[in-house]
């Protein structure tokens, strides 16, 4: 499982760029219209993803081709589920019961969804990978200072931490470091 990055105060390569993206509440005022032949419960997810928050973070114009090929294979999942359910032992090719062989279409269909899925950000820690956040984007320093026992100059810290761009050295009002960490000594170098 891959780590999340550094916040960007604490990075001593400042060579990437945070995408920093927030989706706002609304979606867009028009979804685009659904592939015809899909069926009806896929229709709606694709109307329910177009008018949420998340697709703010979408640009219909360059992500729609892959939103839709994401719930072509959804529905196309669907109905394959919908054949397993009617039929779950079939007879195999000497007559004896075996699992439907659209189980392991299924499998390959989920590992495909499920990527596109991460690429397009339906998944919390997708999202949280892509930079994306849905609702308020910052919370505000009496926010944090109350999450925090009211410590104002813990809060500080935490605010500067997390959403600043300081250099990671920088130094507070009493000489510490902002992080709350005490300074190393430098090692000196022998002449010789």
């Amino acid at each position: 499982m891959p780590r999340l990055p550094k916040p960007s105060p604490l990075r001593q390569n400042r060579e990437r760029r945070d995408v920093g993206l927030v989706a706002l509440d609304g979606g867009l005022a028009l979804a685009p219209e659904p592939t015809p032949g899909w069926l009806a419960v896929t229709k709606a997810d694709w109307t329910a993803l177009w008018t949420s928050p998340l697709v703010s973070a979408l640009l219909p114009i360059t992500d729609e081709a892959t939103v839709r090929r994401l719930y072509g294979l959804r529905d196309e999942r669907e109905r394959m589920m919908r054949g397993i359910r009617r039929a779950r032992i079939v007879l195999g090719s000497r007559g004896q019961p075996r699992a439907n062989p659209l189980y392991a279409q299924v499998a390959s269909f989920d590992a495909e969804i499920r990527q596109l899925e991460d690429r397009v950000g339906l998944s919390p820690r997708a999202r949280l990978q892509l930079g994306i956040s849905l609702g308020e984007a910052v919370r505000s320093l009496a926010d944090i200072a109350d999450a925090i026992d009211g410590d104002s100059d813990a809060a500080a810290a935490d605010l500067l931490l997390a959403y600043a761009d300081a250099p990671a050295g920088e130094h507070g009002a009493e000489g510490s470091r902002v992080d709350g960490a005490k300074p190393r000594p430098r090692a000196r170098r022998r002449a010789g």
